[in-house]
Order: C-alpha cells, then sequence, then structure tokens
C-alpha cells in the first residue's frame, strides 16, 4: 500500500463522514437506551459514555436487548445491558470494552420483567492480549505495564516518542525518527543500530514489526493501547526479546456501523519553522454487517529548529511523515474471524537534528547536507476462533523496512568525505496456537513460530579518489516450539513456560568473494521461564518470576576478513508487589525489583574507519527497580506516575572494547521517572473539557562503552501540558512541549563519521506550541 495514493481521499471521505454524521447526545449522567438489537444498544451507549464498545462476533449484533434506563458508569451500563445473553464482556481498560462470545457451556440469566435489577458488576479486569491468552493483567505471572490510548490523546504524531515519556522502563536512542534502538528494563547493548538483533521485541497486533534494525516509529493514531511486556520474554517470544516486548494494538474495523475522524493541527516552534498535521480515519461495515473495514491515513510534517550555517539553510532538520493502514475484518461463521492488515509509513527528514556546542545550542557548520529517508511496509494475515474456553490464532505476516542516511566526516581531508549508508531488511514471520482459560485465571497455550530474516548492510565511502563500497549480507531462521501453562496451588498461581528454539545464521561478504569471507552456524536453544503469584493482603501481590531470552550466532564480515560473535543470553528474577488496576480501586500499583545476567554481550561498534561492526563486548550484570502508581483521587481528578532505575554494568577483559574493567552499559539512564496529572469535567458539563500535565526526568546515561565513546547525555526534564475541551461532534485542543524550552543533551552523538567528536550532541526540540481541532463521530 502506498500511503501516497489514498491519503487525501481519505481525509475527504472521513470528513464527510463526520460532517454528515448527526452531532452526539451531551454526556449527561442519566443513561436512557431504547430496547433494540445489541448492536444499536452498543452504539447508543458508547456514544453517551464517550468508551468503545466493539462486537468480537458481528453475528452477536443481532441479539435482543431491553431498555435501559438510570445513572450507570460505562462498564455497569454494559453489563446491565447483556444480562442474560449468551455474551461476555471484556475490559480493555476503562473506556474501552469487547463484547464475545459466551462458552456454550455458561448458564445465563433469564431476563427478569420491566426494569433489570443486577447487582454491582465486580471490577473489570485488564486484558493483556500480548499475553497470547488474553489473561487479565491480575492474573499476568510477570510484569506489564498498559499504556491507555488517552496517555498520548493529541500527541499521537510523537510516536514512540509518546509511548517513552509515559512507560519510565522504556528508554531509547535519539539519533532521528525510523533510526532510533529501544531498549527495556537497561537491557542496552549499543548506541547504533547494525547486524545485531534487537533486544526488544515490536508487535503491530499479532504481527511482528522487526528484526534486526532500527524501531520503525509507526505514529500512534487510532490506536487502543500499547502493551509491554517486561522481559525477559524469551518463552513466549523467543530471540531478541531480552528486555521484553512493545505491543502496539490498533482499533479493530467495527461491523456495527460507519464510523470517522479528522484532524487537523498546526505547531509553531521557538527558534524554528513551524509544523502541520492531518490524520483521517474512516470505518466502514461491509455484507451485511459480517466484515468491516478501517481505514487511517495521516501526514506530518516538522519544521526543524537546526541551523546549518556552513551552508547557510535555517531550520535544515524538517521532518516529513506520510502513512496510513488498512485493516479488513471478516466474521465467516459464529465465532471466527479472519483479519487482513497493511500498513505503510515514508519518514524524509532533509538534514539531522544534532547540534554542535562549539557552533551553538542549536546550530552546526557542516560541509555536506546529512539527509536520511525510511520506507516502511507491512502486510498480516489472522485467523481467530474463540470456541469458549478455547482460542485458536494464526498469523501470518511479512515485513519490509529501507533506511539510507548520510554521515558528513566533518572535514574535508584525505580520508573520507562522508559516509552513505543503506540497511534493508525483511522479516516473515508466521505462528499458529492454541490456549485454554479457566475461570480463575489459569490455563494452558501451546504453540508452534518460525521467523525468518534477512538483511543486507551497505556502506559507501566518499573519498577524493573514489568511492568505496563495503557491504555484509545476513540471514537468520528460526523454528520453534513454545507452551505455557499456570495451575492454582492453594492461594498461589504457579505458571511454567518453555520454548525450545531451533536456529540458523549465516553473513557474507556481498559481492562474488572467496568462501573464507562468509560464516553460517546453527544451534539449538531452550528458554524457560516460571512463576508465582500470590496474595498478600487485601488487592495486593505478590510476585516471583525467572525467565530468560537469547540472541543466534552472529558474524561481522567483510571482504578480507570476518569476525565470529557468540550468540548472548539473558537470565533475569524478579520480585513485586503489586496492586492491579480494578475498576473500582482508588489506588493501583506495583514495586518491583530485577535482577539480571547478561553473558557475552552483543553489540554494534564502530571501527577505526568509522564503520559499523559486531562484536562480543563482554559479561553484563543488571539491577532494575521499578515503580508505577495510579490514583483516582475523585472522578475528576487522576494522579499517575512511575520511576524506573537501573544499574547496569558490563565487564571484560579487552581493553581495546571496554576502557576499564567495569563500565556502565550504553543509552541506559540511571534514573527516568514522570508524573501525569489529569483533570475532566464532571459528568452533565455542557461543553466537556480535559486539562493535562506531564512532567518526565530523563536521567543521565553513557553515549557508548568504547575509550572515546563514554561520555555523558540525559539528564533532562521534559514538561508538558495540554488542554481540550468539546463542542457537539468536535474537540478543540492545545499542547505545549517543553515548557521550560530547555536544550538537555538527549543524544550525544550526531554523525557517525565523527563519533570521536565530543562536541556534537541531538537537542531537546524547543517549546512547541500546538493548536488543533478533531471530529468524529462513534
Amino acid at each position: 500500500m502506498d500511503p501516497r495514493s489514498g491519503a487525501l481521499s481519505l481525509a475527504i471521505v472521513a470528513a464527510a463522514v463526520v460532517a454528515a454524521a448527526p452531532a452526539p447526545a451531551q454526556p449527561y449522567p442519566r443513561i436512557e437506551i431504547a430496547a433494540g438489537t445489541l448492536g444499536d444498544a452498543a452504539d447508543a451507549l458508547a456514544q453517551n459514555t464517550h468508551s468503545s464498545i466493539a462486537l468480537a462476533d458481528p453475528a452477536l449484533a443481532a441479539l435482543p436487548v431491553r431498555r435501559l434506563s438510570g445513572r450507570f458508569s460505562a462498564a455497569e451500563a454494559l453489563r446491565r445491558m447483556v444480562r442474560g445473553l449468551p455474551v461476555r464482556v471484556v475490559a480493555i481498560d476503562a473506556a474501552a470494552f469487547r463484547i464475545v462470545r459466551a462458552p456454550a457451556s455458561a448458564p445465563t440469566a433469564s431476563h427478569a420483567a420491566g426494569t433489570i435489577d443486577m447487582p454491582a458488576p465486580r471490577a473489570a479486569d485488564i486484558v493483556v492480549t500480548a499475553t497470547k491468552r488474553d489473561g487479565s493483567l491480575a492474573h499476568y505471572p510477570a510484569t506489564a505495564q498498559i499504556v491507555g490510548a488517552a496517555a498520548f490523546a493529541f500527541a499521537e504524531r510523537d510516536g514512540t516518542g509518546a509511548i517513552e515519556r509515559v512507560a519510565t522502563s522504556l528508554s531509547s536512542t535519539h539519533l532521528g525518527s525510523g533510526r532510533d534502538k529501544l531498549f527495556l528494563r537497561g537491557v542496552g547493548d549499543s548506541s547504533y543500530s547494525g547486524q545485531a538483533q534487537a533486544t526488544v521485541g515490536q508487535y503491530f497486533g499479532e504481527a511482528r514489526l522487526n528484526y534486526a534494525g532500527p524501531d520503525p516509529d509507526l505514529r500512534l493514531y487510532d490506536i487502543a493501547r500499547v502493551e509491554l511486556l517486561l522481559g525477559p520474554q524469551g518463552a513466549l517470544y523467543g530471540a531478541g526479546s531480552l528486555g521484553g516486548i512493545i505491543r502496539i494494538e490498533p482499533r479493530a474495523p467495527d461491523a456495527g456501523g460507519i464510523g470517522g475522524a479528522l484532524t487537523l493541527s498546526r505547531s509553531l516552534t521557538r527558534h524554528g519553522a513551524p509544523g502541520a498535521e492531518a490524520a483521517a480515519m474512516l470505518n466502514l461495515p461491509l455484507s451485511n454487517g459480517r466484515a468491516a473495514i478501517r481505514m487511517v491515513g495521516y501526514r506530518i510534517r516538522d519544521g526543524g529548529f537546526i541551523d546549518d550555517v556552513g551552508r547557510g539553510i535555517a531550520d535544515s532538520n524538517r521532518l516529513d511523515t506520510l502513512g496510513g493502514r488498512i485493516a479488513l475484518a471478516i466474521s465467516p461463521a459464529a465465532g471466527w474471524t479472519v483479519d487482513f492488515a497493511a500498513v505503510a509509513q515514508d519518514v524524509d527528514a532533509r538534514d539531522a537534528g544534532y547540534a554542535d556546542g562549539q557552533v551553538g545550542p542549536l546550530a552546526r557548520a557542516a560541509i555536506v547536507g546529512e539527509p536520511f529517508s525510511k520506507r516502511y511496509r507491512l502486510a498480516s494475515a489472522t485467523l481467530h476462533h474463540d470456541a469458549g474456553p478455547l482460542t485458536i490464532v494464526a498469523n501470518l505476516s511479512r515485513s519490509h523496512a529501507r533506511l539510507r542516511d548520510r554521515f558528513d566526516s566533518g572535514r574535508p581531508s584525505p580520508d573520507i568525505l562522508f559516509f552513505d549508508r543503506s540497511n534493508t531488511a525483511t522479516v516473515t514471520a508466521g505462528e499458529a496456537r492454541i490456549s485454554h482459560k479457566t475461570a480463575s485465571g489459569g490455563g494452558w497455550l501451546a504453540g508452534i513460530a518460525s521467523v525468518e530474516s534477512s538483511a543486507i548492510f551497505a556502506t559507501l565511502s566518499h573519498e577524493p579518489h573514489g568511492i568505496f563500497a563495503r557491504a555484509t549480507r545476513a540471514a537468520v531462521s528460526e523454528r520453534t516450539l513454545f507452551g505455557e501453562g499456570t495451575q492454582r496451588v492453594g492461594p498461589v498461581d504457579l505458571a511454567v513456560g518453555l520454548r525450545l528454539v531451533r536456529w540458523r545464521s549465516s553473513a557474507a561478504a556481498a559481492g562474488p568473494l572467496p568462501d573464507a569471507s562468509r560464516h553460517g552456524n546453527d544451534g539449538w536453544r531452550s528458554l524457560p521461564s516460571v512463576a508465582a503469584t500470590a496474595p498478600v493482603t487485601g488487592a495486593a501481590q505478590l510476585l516471583l518470576r525467572y525467565a530468560q531470552s537469547y540472541r543466534p550466532d552472529s558474524a561481522s564480515v567483510a571482504a578480507t576478513s570476518k569476525r565470529f560473535v557468540d550468540g548472548d543470553k539473558f537470565a533475569a528474577w524478579e520480585a513485586a508487589i503489586r496492586v492491579p488496576p480494578a475498576a473500582d480501586r482508588a489506588f493501583t500499583g506495583s514495586l518491583g525489583v530485577s535482577l539480571g545476567r547478561w553473558r557475552d554481550v552483543q553489540a554494534d561498534t564502530i571501527d577505526s574507519a568509522g564503520f559499523l561492526l559486531t562484536t562480543n563486548i563482554g559479561d553484563a550484570r543488571l539491577m532494575t527497580v521499578e515503580a508505577v502508581a495510579g490514583w483516582q483521587a475523585f472522578p475528576q481528578f487522576r494522579l499517575s506516575g512511575g520511576a524506573t532505575f537501573n544499574r547496569a554494568t558490563i565487564r571484560s577483559d579487552d581493553f581495546g572494547i571496554i576502557i576499564s574493567p567495569r563500565a556502565r552499559l550504553p543509552n541506559v539512564p540511571r534514573l527516568h521517572a514522570q508524573m501525569t496529572a489529569a483533570w475532566q469535567a464532571p459528568p452533565g458539563e455542557p461543553l466537556p473539557y480535559r486539562l493535562s500535565s506531564r512532567l518526565v526526568y530523563f536521567g543521565g546515561s553513557s553515549l557508548g562503552i568504547g575509550p572515546s565513546l563514554a561520555r555523558d547525555q540525559g539528564d533532562y526534564v521534559e514538561w508538558e501540558a495540554d488542554a481540550s475541551v468539546a463542542v457537539g461532534r468536535a474537540t478543540v485542543f492545545a499542547r505545549v512541549t517543553n515548557l521550560l524550552d530547555s536544550a538537555g543533551n538527549r543524544f550525544a552523538l550526531g554523525s557517525i563519521a565523527q563519533a570521536a567528536g565530543t562536541t556534537q550532541f541531538v537537542p531537546q526540540t524547543p517549546r512547541t506550541a500546538t493548536i488543533g481541532i478533531r471530529m468524529e463521530t462513534p
């Protein structure tokens, strides 16, 4: 799918749908829904309560429901509405619900005459789809963080950066959109993205986003939530899940009715050029409610704020993003759903976004421009069968990413003038699994999976006497069996998982070269996990867990040499006290500690000529302390926050790699913390409004671990605030980021061709004010 061909058309159609739709009712505290069908009633309830209600099976829409009248929360109203129907309600979060068919053996209550009288509902569980069993967060035998859509409302254009500001376990490099590496729980290998597999697995729904290579940085439009499963997660996800996994869950096509949304905004950046944003969503039911299609398109311009005084270009780091996706859901029979999805995103930067401290806090003097571009494509097909306690899921996906960038050497010399780099990666992944759930939260799953990853890493060195090329082809394949089971023993829930992996890797210098330049290896891995959860007091739980993950062997291959790279292995223990979220619980939170040991750490490093190579850099020990809390002080006010403390050191006897026998792992902040306060209008307010403010501290970290790269970065604050007010079907919003207009050092590197330079850094984006409007129908 080419996003350029349909973005404008989608925006026009979505605007027409929004304009033609009747204005939604004002959010009065009393709910009045007439008797009719479940589909119509769910739509009416979603409109009245500003929530999201989806039917897993379109056939459920025809079920009859009785009149509902009273003062209810969205969750309570929905449970009252479906009383007596062969369905059950799954709460995704406080404002998102999924109605699924109940197990055939489950008893159903009969309708009472007149007004429905039902006891107050139990606390709604938060469902974590990334567990592969749609398990309850309260019963999940590991640590998970759920970032709901409200956390990045009106900041969807920021992509992964919006998640990083909320989830303190996540950290990132900041070389530029589509070029960054992500780290969870301090499991950071290097500042550069090369041949080594990522330490964080990334997923879009069931589809795998990447294998080796940087974060695609997909923008978060029309996303229901983001789930972070903190690692290791080898038993469920295999290689490349050392730090954990990140799963972006898009909103599914809704066969219940037509829907649309349109967002337009304009931004002004101090010391920089203005930016703009346009995004649209269109949902259309098909085939008499047995199918639906959902389309999203967006175009974004970030105006830039770095002046290249050497070439006389102001605001040179302008960034354009164009993307979209399309999803088709078909329900051929009761309990069966087939989903098809395609995702595309193009990122084009006119120049890199770093400054030189010797020139100015927002300026540099370059000899050549350093543009970069990222092309990302993903196609996915998923089969889902819900047969009561049994669930069958099968997915096949294929992704393709191409990154091209240029790095200035900083001066004309008899050596290198600049590098042109091109990284191309293709990943084909498939998985099939079956799972069983019990009412107590236990159950099991078993599955098979396959991954094929191939990549080409090429560098062109522009020198006074010609252009010299260096390229490597790398491939990895995995075949796995995996399973996990949970059993209650007295008050304790015990969970055991295991993954058996057969892997094969190869690397070769591109072109017709002798066999000495080629390398291949294969092997087996077993990745166990074991966990126990038990009630402590009241709503509090104790979690104990041990798990592993790994990355397979590899090699750095050039035309005249090769370097063997052993696979690395990460194992960690964790213990935590947690109070899981629930609909009737004012305070939720967790406090935990994780201790990990990482053997034969693989890392992408820079050699003396400026080329990337992969090598083993030593053994590391990690300690992470995490705290997350949320407090609903009263219905209109919520205070939430989190903090992650990391201590990650690496030890090596190779003093050519590590300047001291014990050094810090790169890009791992010692402390990452955030606090958010949100206030929303009480029910019945004629003009519903919402105010929020977030303060984030990004602690100090080290750029790298080599003799010339152990320099400091981080240690800065981001303060942002936003406000919105709903007027009919439109919401007007304003947002200000970096209120303090500080210029902290986000990343202490600009050009890898000048890696030894100590004055380059990526500064914070200056204070930016955004004002916009969002129009939507239910």
